[in-house]
């Protein structure tokens, strides 16, 4: 590059400098041109100031500020994003494979232990209101610390855990209530209520344990927890306050479950049944009597 204040020009006969016969600038020329999927690209990279913030509403304000701006002046640029916004897209094709997988084996198993496919629905109608107490859960952590704790991809694992501890829950009710029902012959309204009591110690002992178990991991300030306390967040408050509604309306599901199943009944037979006629653990003891009697 120094040689170029130096570099002669010839014309004919003579010789002229560069700098006579041209005006030029030295600038930096592109290094290198990079391809993705066949097409150049331009990378623009930047770190969050909070490696453990949300980066969605930086790339929302992306999307809505800059980008619209961009693509007016160059209608042929496609905006790609890599980084988080990559990992959870990709996180989040897993987590709905394993969610239905999950979800699938979780209602089999439910299926054949009830012998009822409207009971195990009736366990699994409580999955969402547990989803709503771990979503609560980060509401509360963040307007009792400083640093904001919102829903990541992490606290949705956490939820996929926090299905399995809401439905043993559930079981252990419905279980209780079908024992009533069937061995000591309470009727449904009886049984939803003294379900409630029955379970009611073994229920809030297991759920308290838990949460007081993931309580220390929430406020723990060390960087190699940070990744795991939205799952912790998801789980504990799931589970507290999942608990709560499991013991208050978990008996009025059951009961509306009741209702439902008699007003089918009735439109489909045009006799009214009582609530103990629609009763699945009543009607396999009674298909089981009338086996044995003609047997």
């Amino acid at each position: 590059i120094d040689q170029l204040e130096t570099v002669k020009i010839k014309d004919g006969d003579k010789e002229y400098p560069l700098s006579q016969l041209a005006e030029y600038d030295i600038n930096r020329g592109v290094s290198g041109i990079k391809h993705y999927e066949a097409s150049r690209s331009v990378t623009v990279e930047a770190d969050m100031v909070d490696p453990f913030g949300d980066a969605n509403v930086i790339l929302e304000k992306v999307e809505k500020d800059i980008v619209p701006k961009m693509l007016t002046k160059f209608p042929t640029v496609k905006v790609d994003y890599g980084g988080q916004a990559e990992e959870r897209a990709r996180s989040a094709g897993e987590m709905a494979t394993f969610f239905v997988g999950a979800f699938v084996c979780i209602l089999f198993i439910l299926m054949i232990n009830f012998r009822s496919v409207y009971q195990a629905l009736l366990v699994l109608s409580m999955v969402p209101l547990g989803w709503f107490s771990g979503i609560l859960g980060h509401g509360i952590e963040t307007w009792m610390s400083v640093t904001p704790k919102p829903v990541s991809m992490l606290s949705l694992w956490g939820m996929i855990a926090l299905m399995g501890v809401i439905i043993n829950d559930a079981v252990v009710f419905l279980s209780k209530f079908n024992s009533l029902v069937k061995d000591e012959g309470q009727s449904v309204y009886q049984a939803a209520y003294n379900a409630g009591l029955a379970r009611f110690r073994p229920i809030m002992l297991t759920s308290l344990t838990t949460v007081l178990g993931l309580y220390p991991l929430i406020k723990e300030t060390s960087f190699q927890a940070q990744f795991l306390i939205p799952m912790a967040i998801s789980v504990a408050y799931g589970v507290l306050f999942g608990t709560i509604i499991i013991l208050l309306f978990f008996p009025v599901f059951i009961l509306i479950a009741n209702d439902l199943r008699r007003y089918a009944k009735w439109l489909w037979t045009g006799d009214k049944p009582s609530r103990e006629d629609v009763e699945r653990v009543l009607i396999d003891e009674r298909r089981m009597e009338e086996y044995k009697e003609s047997a």
